[in-house]
């Protein structure tokens, strides 16, 4: 019976040792379960917050992009009311600026005009094509027929002080000498040559030394001539020899703008 008694605890013992070795698995297990459990309630929470972010950073931008093209447009419709102001004013000035210089080719050609039928009977002499001397054309009265005019060409030094700021020399200077009080001549008109720069804003005038060696300009006329229609000519009054040349500037009322902004 001792026998049997032992053999029972025996058993017993092992299948105790058995079930606690099970209970230990079964802990274990437990707590990796949990473990694992926790990690994914962990992830799954972390997921959603950093999707929370996300939406909201999207809905954000989404926001600011909203905010910017609005920006944008208003942006672009400030600048496409300005461009079209800015065109107005423009399409206005040329129209002024057209104006202005159709009243001013008026202006010259009336001048022009009158000019030319005061002096339609006068003589030209033309120097035009001797290489001897500077190009230009003059004209005197039928009553001085016979007045010897001579023509030079000016040297650089003479032409010290010529042009005032802003003023650009367009023809040969040259240094006319006649005789007015032997042939009764009060004056005698000269028409220079010079080069093209035509500006709306600028104008062509004859200058002429006087005996101070202050250049004075002169009231001109810019006349034609059939043996010379290629030719563009400032024509002015001599009264005496003169030292003369034909410059551009600004004119006066484009000086005067300019001098009231500075």
């Amino acid at each position: 019976d001792d026998f049997d008694i032992r053999a029972k605890l025996m058993a017993l013992n092992a299948e105790a040792l058995e079930c606690r070795a099970a209970a230990v698995q079964l802990q274990q297990e437990s707590r990796m379960v949990l473990t694992k459990a926790t990690e994914m309630a962990k992830r799954a929470n972390d997921e959603l917050e950093q999707q929370t972010l996300e939406l909201k950073a999207q809905q954000e931008q989404i926001e600011r992009n909203r905010t910017a093209e609005n920006e944008r447009h208003v942006r672009l419709e400030e600048e496409r009311q300005r461009l079209k102001e800015l065109q107005q004013k423009q399409l206005e000035q040329q129209q002024q600026q057209q104006q202005q210089q159709q009243q001013e080719r008026l202006l010259a050609m009336a001048k022009s005009q009158a000019h030319e039928d005061e002096f339609a009977n006068w003589l030209v002499r033309d120097f035009m094509n001797d290489n001897h001397y500077p190009a230009c054309i003059v004209r005197t009265s039928p009553d001085a027929v016979s007045m010897p005019i001579n023509v030079n060409y000016l040297i650089v030094t003479e032409t010290e002080n010529l042009l005032d700021s802003q003023e650009e020399l367009i023809s040969t200077p040259l240094n006319i000498k006649f005789d007015f009080i032997t042939n009764r001549q009060q004056f005698i008109l000269v028409a220079i040559p010079y080069i093209v720069k035509r500006s709306s804003h600028r104008e062509n005038v004859i200058k002429v030394r006087q005996s101070n060696g202050v250049w004075m300009s002169m009231e001109t006329n810019e006349p034609t001539f059939d043996s010379h229609k290629e030719k563009r000519f400032v024509e002015c009054k001599l009264p005496e020899s003169s030292v003369c040349a034909v410059v551009s500037r600004l004119k006066r009322d484009k000086v005067l703008i300019e001098n009231q902004s500075s």
